[in-house]
């Protein structure tokens, strides 16, 4: 497995394959919530800035890192990816006020 930490949720391959899936869930929550607490206090720049970059992670930490992943059980994969759409839906609601 991997060590690399994976961008906004903030945990390695590792821990997304091995921790329990309650402390997970947990461990993912806590650490994207301080990523949703600054948003109110960042630029529309900044803002999109980010959405794009959480849409990158998306795509390079698991859809383009199908090798690292693919012993991940899918729901652990679902667990992290539905996360990352919060934080994405978020900002982009926040770019749409503007």
């Amino acid at each position: 497995m991997s060590r690399d930490f994976i961008p906004f949720i903030d945990i390695s391959y590792d821990e997304l394959s091995s921790m329990s899936i309650n402390q997970l869930e947990k461990k993912i929550t806590k650490n994207i919530e301080l990523y949703f607490e600054k948003i109110s206090h960042m630029s529309l720049d900044e803002k999109m800035k980010m959405q794009e970059d959480v849409k990158e992670t998306r795509k390079a930490k698991f859809r383009f890192s199908q090798e690292i992943t693919k012993d991940i059980s899918k729901d652990r994969i679902q667990l992290a990816l539905s996360q990352l759409a919060k934080l994405f839906q978020r900002l982009d609601k926040d770019i749409k006020k503007k």
